[in-house]
């Protein structure tokens, strides 16, 4: 048994002072206590955290790090992903994932949501520590190409085999609703959450409503250039998200208050997926941060590719949501950070410091209490490290 204390203690929701944690030796914590009841109890100065979860992150795109030119907006953006990513190895694919992954378990990550359009990273997932769920990335605009679409993206599950793994679309304006149809019954049918690009940037928008804007010549160059007959992204979703299993909307950088009132009364088990410094990269915009439901536990932090971002570091992410929302409480973001993103892939282990779970024990050093923040030179490291386990 190992007795670790702290001025304070984050447990998952709530900041608590002066806490001791109580940790089997298989790293499953027994409980948690007021620090006084353990004098004999090793001492850290800073906060004790649970493991983070990275709710979103593209592990394939990690060769291209600095090759995106900053603020050129989403179409150049992701033009610039279709035409530079095959033009690496496999060896050199693998190799610069490879060190993303190592780098994000340095910095704190314990699970990993993973968006893959390949099986190049399935070997690597296996033999590493990192828990990851791989979200397999599914495109089809055509209604007549739902069929073949999705028999290729299933053929690619046993890959990623013993792993968990499942499928998604990849975004509104890329599944055309016969896919979307399947694809909720396919995650109803397996019990598997799902994950989706939603309404990330101005561009979608003018396609999804008025068949418009710099999509529209993109698109048809892709062979997708279909478009679904509902007026915005969140009409054409609702209809055919699955009913019985969580799906985060990632991005959201154009969900407003009414949109968001559409979502929240549609009845689903929606999460929200943010990744701030990703959207700052791509097109200097930030979401509505104060319509999402911070305090329910349904929003998650993501990192994107590095692609479109410097690192894959969620305490990054944290510090840089600091500085751009000094209002919101450092509780709610560290919610997201870690039982946000654990409850969306259902991971019982991790997410928070209760008894039963074994999320891993992060200490922060650079907590300033006096107006709950972390420095920006905040600094950390893994106490114990999780035990993830699958019911």
């Amino acid at each position: 048994m190992r007795k670790i204390a702290a001025e304070w203690v984050f447990d998952g929701r709530q900041l608590l002072h002066q806490q001791c944690v109580l940790v089997a030796d298989g790293g499953q914590i027994r409980a948690l206590e007021p620090a006084w009841l353990h004098a004999d109890a090793e001492w850290h100065t800073g906060l004790l955290c649970p493991g983070f979860v990275n709710a979103h992150a593209h592990l394939e795109l990690s060769h291209l790090a600095g090759s995106i030119p900053r603020g050129g907006g989403m179409v150049p953006f992701v033009e610039a992903v279709v035409h530079t990513r095959d033009a690496y190895t496999a060896d050199a694919q693998l190799q610069a994932a490879r060190q993303a992954m190592q780098a994000a378990c340095e910095s704190g990550t314990v699970a990993l949501a993973d968006i893959s359009n390949t099986a190049i990273t399935a070997q690597l997932k296996q033999s590493s520590p990192l828990y990851t769920h791989t979200f397999i990335e599914l495109l089809g605009a055509r209604p007549e190409a739902a069929r073949p679409v999705f028999n290729r993206g299933f053929a690619l599950l046993d890959a990623f085999a013993p792993g968990r793994a499942s499928l998604s679309p990849h975004a509104p304006y890329s599944a055309s609703a016969a896919l979307l149809r399947i694809l909720a019954a396919y995650a109803d049918s397996f019990q598997q959450p799902v994950s989706i690009h939603f309404m990330e940037s101005e561009a979608e928008q003018q396609w999804m409503e008025q068949g418009a804007g710099p999509f529209r010549p993109f698109l048809g160059q892709m062979g997708i250039g279909h478009k679904p007959a509902a007026m915005d992204s969140a009409d054409h979703l609702l209809r055919y998200l699955p009913r019985q299993q969580p799906v985060l909307l990632v991005h959201c950088t154009q969900v407003d208050e009414e949109v968001m009132q559409r979502l929240e009364a549609a009845g689903l088990q929606l999460w929200y997926g943010l990744c701030p410094r990703s959207n700052a990269y791509i097109h200097s915009r930030q979401p509505h941060y104060r319509i999402f439901p911070w305090q329910q536990g349904r929003v998650a932090l993501g990192t994107d590719s590095l692609a479109s971002n410097d690192s894959l570091s969620i305490l990054d992410e944290i510090r840089f949501l600091q500085q751009q929302e000094p209002w919101l409480p450092l509780a709610w973001i560290l919610q997201a950070a870690t039982e946000g993103g654990a409850s969306f892939l259902k991971l019982a282990w991790a997410g928070g410091i209760s008894p039963g779970k074994s999320p891993g024990i992060l200490l922060i050093q650079g907590y300033q209490a006096e107006n709950q923040t972390l420095a920006s030179t905040a600094k950390l490291k893994m106490l114990i490290p999780p035990q993830p386990y699958v019911f």
